[in-house]
C-alpha cells in the first residue's frame, strides 16, 4: 500500500464503505466463497468501473457495520484498522484473478499502482471510456464475474444494458454479472406522471423477464443519521444475473444471500418496518 497515496474521505463525493458498498462488497465475497470450492481455477473478476482502490475509514458507523457482519465475511473489505478496500482489492484478497478499469485516467493509475491489473492488459483494444463494452462477447467469454457498478444515470441513460446482459449470460452459461442500481423511485409509492416514475416502470418491466435468471437484493432509502456521503437519496438494488441461477447448484448461493439480507436489515439504519428484500 506504500505505492500510492491513500484517498482522503474528504476528497470523495461518497463515503467508501457506505450502505451500498457494504451490500455490494459482502455479496461479492459471498459469491467468491461459493464459487471457489467447486472450481480449480481462480475466479476471473472484471470491474470496469473500478474507482478508488482504497480510502481512509473516516466514520465510526461504518466500522460498527463491518464488525456487525464479520461472521458473514472476513476482513477482506478493510484492514481491521482504518483502511477500506475497493471491489478489485477485495476480490484479489479473496484469491480472484482481477482486472479493472475506470474512465478516469488518474483512478486507473491508482488502481494499477495498488497492484491490480488493468483490463487493457487482458484486452489490448479495451475501451476505458465505455465500461459497458465489457459485455461484448470477445471480452465476456474470458470472465467468470463482471461487476457493473455505474453512476446514478444507469436507469435514465443505460437501461438497455440489461438487455445486453441477458443476451451475454445466455450466450455464456458460466458467466455471472452483478449490476448495482440506484433508483430514485420506490416501487411501493403510488404511480406518478413524472419521468422518474416512467423510468422506474420500464426498469420493473425488464426485471420481469430477468427473474428466471436473476436474484436481487433491494435496500430502501437509508435513514442517514451519521453524515455518510452517498446514502439516503436512492433505493439501491443489486442484481446477480446468470443462466446458472436456474440450476439447483446455485441453491447454497441463494441461501447465503438470503441469510445475509436478513442480517444486514438489522445492521443498517432503515425506517420503521422497512427491510431489505431478497427475491426470488
Amino acid at each position: 500500500m506504500s505505492k500510492i497515496m491513500l484517498t482522503s474521505a474528504e476528497d470523495l463525493p461518497y463515503t467508501m464503505g457506505n450502505a451500498g458498498d457494504l451490500i455490494k462488497h459482502c455479496v461479492l465475497i459471498l459469491f467468491l466463497d461459493w464459487f471457489l470450492p467447486d472450481n480449480h481455477n481462480h475466479p476471473r473478476f472484471a470491474d470496469p468501473f473500478g474507482g478508488h482502490p482504497w480510502s481512509h475509514l473516516a466514520n465510526g458507523e461504518i466500522i460498527r457495520r463491518l464488525n456487525s457482519v464479520v461472521n458473514f465475511v472476513t476482513k477482506e473489505t478493510w484492514d481491521g484498522n482504518n483502511i477500506y478496500y475497493g471491489s478489485g482489492q477485495i476480490a484479489l484478497n479473496r484469491n480472484a484473478d482481477v482486472w479493472v478499469s475506470d474512465k478516469d485516467p488518474h483512478k486507473r493509475s491508482d488502481l494499477e499502482a495498488s497492484g491490480l491489473r488493468l483490463l487493457n492488459d487482458l484486452f489490448s483494444n479495451y475501451d476505458n471510456q465505455n465500461g459497458y463494452c465489457i459485455l461484448k462477447p470477445e471480452y465476456a467469454k474470458k470472465i467468470d464475474l463482471i461487476l457493473i457498478n455505474p453512476f446514478s444515470d444507469f436507469l435514465t441513460g443505460h437501461l438497455q444494458e440489461l438487455d445486453n446482459i441477458k443476451k451475454i449470460v445466455e450466450m455464456f452459461p458460466d458467466l455471472f454479472v452483478m449490476v448495482f442500481i440506484l433508483d430514485w423511485q420506490s416501487k411501493n409509492k403510488p404511480p406518478q406522471s413524472d419521468g422518474i416514475y416512467r423510468t422506474h416502470q420500464r426498469y420493473l418491466e425488464k426485471q420481469e423477464y430477468l427473474k428466471e435468471i436473476a436474484c436481487s437484493i433491494r435496500c430502501p432509502k437509508i435513514d442517514n443519521k451519521y453524515g455518510i456521503k452517498g446514502e439516503s437519496k436512492y433505493e439501491m438494488e443489486l442484481l446477480i444475473i446468470s443462466s446458472k441461477m436456474k440450476d439447483i447448484n446455485t441453491y447454497k448461493l441463494r441461501q447465503d444471500l438470503k441469510d445475509f439480507t436478513e442480517l444486514v436489515t438489522t445492521v443498517l439504519p432503515l425506517g420503521n418496518d422497512e427491510k431489505i428484500e431478497f427475491w426470488p
